[in-house]
């Protein structure tokens, strides 16, 4: 009786907050998507080899890095009118932007495919290449169409997306492999996976998302100035962001594809968790911010934080005590380096699932300059250790993952120090249309 009663009261206390309700539902999407994508993993590992992952690696690199400046970050500013029509204007500008930005990368990297290929040893990856602009498009535009659904609350229906996306992106690269055993087979499977989930989710939002044309509303060249802090401030640190993130990999893949993939397989299962973790939470949580009020802001930060910090540490004990053998035992002996590349990444996983949700206070403030002085340094650093550190690669990886997870902190007392100066009143007032 009395664990029905903690049971029922959980339950009540969950039905009255909003903010745990949405978490909730994105918390159970993302879980059914990371329970889904490692389930799958499994079977991937054992047919495509080290190597076919090193070479994909570079080709995701390079497409993400495209994709992650393709709306110029205009999608974030979808949040902030007060008007839904407005709203709308401002994903047709971030998707004007996503069109010309993928248009521009399928050019560079046709021109550059050769090169490239030369550079990692992979004419399947050559080939690859010429298609990099359509899966630039699909990632921009799946999280441009994301940031509206995030306006509106509607959290269930990104959930089933991302569970979409994952389970299609999976199975389509176990298909392929019998008929392309490579790189090749890999890169199939993820642009028509997340085809997939596109085409799902712009039909669901076809109605929502339609523009009257009657609406008197601020032309796509207003809104660029009205927002511009978004490329100019938060475009300069999403740029440093992503160089860091794919920069990482391009430098490990000239130690050789097979040494990358070892890497990207460990940083890839190490995403899990703290996708489980960060995903949801992150999302609601820049929602929130983006409504706070002076007063609010700094409560809002320190209770997540602390949530995040009780959450994290035994999920990442017990990955820096089981990887090595977990991961021979998943995906079998070709991948005995990649647990150990977990354990030495896990300090800096860690402390990103803590401060990924707070970092969010600089777009929801519009104090983003503060952030990029920050990120141009916590993007040289872990670049500078990998090119130039004699040590053999793994410990190499380790020594870099203590400086990233110092960095942070860092960075986390950055964000603390933004919040309480938003709730003395000492930052500008939020503007929106």
């Amino acid at each position: 009786m009395r664990l029905q009663s903690i049971w029922k009261k959980l339950l009540g206390t969950l039905r009255r907050s909003t903010f745990l309700n949405n978490v909730l539902t994105l918390v159970t999407g993302t879980a059914i998507a990371q329970a889904v994508g490692i389930a799958l993993a499994i079977p991937l590992a054992r047919l495509y080899t080290p190597s076919d992952f090193g070479h994909f690696a570079i080709f995701s690199s390079i497409s993400a890095f495209a994709a992650t400046i393709a709306s110029l970050r205009y999608e974030l500013a979808i949040v902030l009118p007060k008007s839904d029509s407005v709203a709308k204007q401002v994903r047709r500008l971030a998707r004007r932007c996503i069109l010309v930005t993928s248009a521009v990368t399928s050019l560079l990297c046709i021109a550059g495919a050769g090169w490239i290929g030369q550079t990692y040893q992979s004419r399947p990856l050559t080939i690859c290449l010429f298609f990099a602009g359509i899966s630039v498009y699909e990632v921009a535009e799946l999280s441009n169409v994301q940031y509206w659904l995030t306006r509106k609350t509607q959290y269930k229906l990104i959930a089933q997306n991302r569970v979409i996306q994952t389970t299609g992106v999976a199975v389509l690269q176990l298909g392929f492999f019998f008929l392309f055993p490579s790189v090749v087979g890999l890169f199939l499977g993820t642009i028509t996976g997340q085809a997939l989930a596109l085409f799902i989710l712009l039909w669901k939002t076809r109605k929502d998302l339609r523009l009257e044309k009657t609406e008197d509303l601020p032309s796509l060249r207003e809104l660029a100035v009205r927002y511009r802090k978004m490329p100019l401030l938060n475009g300069p640190n999403a740029l440093v962001e992503s160089a860091r993130n794919n920069g990482m990999s391009l430098i490990v893949g000239l130690a050789g594809p097979g040494i990358l993939g070892q890497f990207t397989k460990a940083q890839g299962i190490l995403q899990a968790p703290m996708g489980f973790i960060t995903a949801s939470v992150t999302q609601v949580f820049y929602q929130r911010l983006s409504t706070a009020q002076p007063g609010e802001m700094t409560p809002l930060v320190r209770t997540v934080s602390k949530k995040l910090i009780l959450i994290a540490i035994p999920i990442f004990a017990l990955v820096f005590l089981l990887a090595p053998w977990l991961f021979v035992f998943l995906f079998g002996p070709q991948w005995n380096q990649a647990g150990y590349y977990a354990r030495a990444l896990t300090p800096w996983i860690l402390v990103t699932v803590v401060t990924s949700p707070v970092s969010n206070i600089y777009l929801a403030t519009e104090t983003q300059g503060r952030m990029l002085a920050f990120s141009i340094f916590y993007c040289t650093i872990p670049l500078l250790i990998l090119a130039f550190c004699p040590l053999p690669m793994l410990q190499t990886v380790t020594i870099m993952s203590l400086s990233m997870a110092a960095m942070l902190l860092f960075m986390l007392g950055m964000a603390f120090d933004v919040a309480k100066k938003f709730d003395r009143g000492l930052l500008k007032s939020k503007p929106v249309l």
